[in-house]
């Protein structure tokens, strides 16, 4: 793997766990005042 294919596959990792750390922050808050988890999909 060179240089320019790790820097994707970081850059891409690094997108993936924001996106889950986001989906998971919006889960708890929607948990929190009461939203049922069928509204969120």
């Amino acid at each position: 793997m060179n240089t320019q294919q790790q820097a994707r596959a970081l850059m891409n990792r690094r997108q993936h766990d924001q996106k889950h750390r986001q989906q998971s922050m919006l889960e708890r808050a929607a948990k929190e005042i009461g939203l049922d988890n069928n509204t969120q999909k």
